[in-house]
């Protein structure tokens, strides 16, 4: 007679519980908002310190600071105090959701196992002025097929990593499942209670001439604005040195 394994050691190998973490809303939201404040900064500099053709440089423009470095730093502070993520727990059959803010702790059923019916590892074109690319993410499908994405979008190259992970959950959770394939896009419909998942070979078009310049153009743009932003600096540091 062998013992059974406690319940925190499945016989099967797999953990108990697993932790799937990825950029919620909230945090998105956070991260979103120090990026506005950053921006707003260096332009309060700009104006501040250099001006343009049609308004010579403002000092007086440098009351702002502090409010949009005050801002920036109080949304960066939030963005660290936030934790949320997703729980697989096979114990409790479900997936839970956690959210924390600061010493606000709280755990919700999010979805019952019996209602998962399929996770898939699904990809999307995204397009930026011309140049396209695929984008990758771990989507679980629900009985009534609604989406719900579960890991942030990676590269074509990372494709793999979220297959082994998707299949780690599909283990825990007891669903099918539909590995994600280079250039390739998963079409979920529901007809009849019925989920559908089609999978159609989609490639990328070949990048035109057009499409060379538009990124060339983007290169000179973020030269510029890191050259801006040197000037921008030097024009403090002759000020305070003058």
């Amino acid at each position: 007679m062998t013992d059974r394994p406690p319940p925190s050691e499945p016989a099967d190998g797999l953990p108990r519980t697993v932790k799937i973490d990825l950029d919620t809303p909230l945090e998105a939201l956070w991260k979103g908002l120090a990026v506005v404040a950053l921006v707003a900064c260096l332009f309060i500099l700009h104006v501040a310190y250099l001006g343009d053709d049609s308004s010579p440089p403002d000092p007086a423009f440098l009351r702002f600071l502090p409010w949009a470095a005050g801002a920036c730093a109080l949304f960066l502070g939030l963005r660290a105090l936030t934790d949320n993520y997703y729980i697989a727990d096979r114990h409790r059959k479900a997936l839970f959701y956690h959210f924390g803010l600061a010493f606000f702790r709280s755990d919700t059923e999010y979805l019952p196992f019996s209602r998962v019916d399929s996770v898939i590892v699904n990809g999307n074109v995204l397009s930026d002025e011309g140049a396209k690319s695929y984008i990758y993410r771990i989507v679980l499908i629900d009985d009534s097929g609604k989406e719900h994405p579960f890991s942030d979008a990676v590269p074509e190259s990372e494709i793999e990593v979220l297959n082994r992970r998707a299949e780690m959950l599909v283990g825990i959770i007891g669903c099918r499942f539909v590995a994600g394939k280079p250039e390739h896009i998963h079409t979920i419909t529901c007809e009849a209670g019925a989920v559908r998942i089609a999978t159609a070979f989609t490639p990328l078009e070949k990048p035109h001439e057009a499409g060379i310049g538009k990124r060339l153009s983007r290169t000179l743009l973020r030269a510029f604005l890191v050259l801006e932003i040197l000037a921008v600096v030097a024009g403090i540091l002759f000020l305070a040195l003058r």
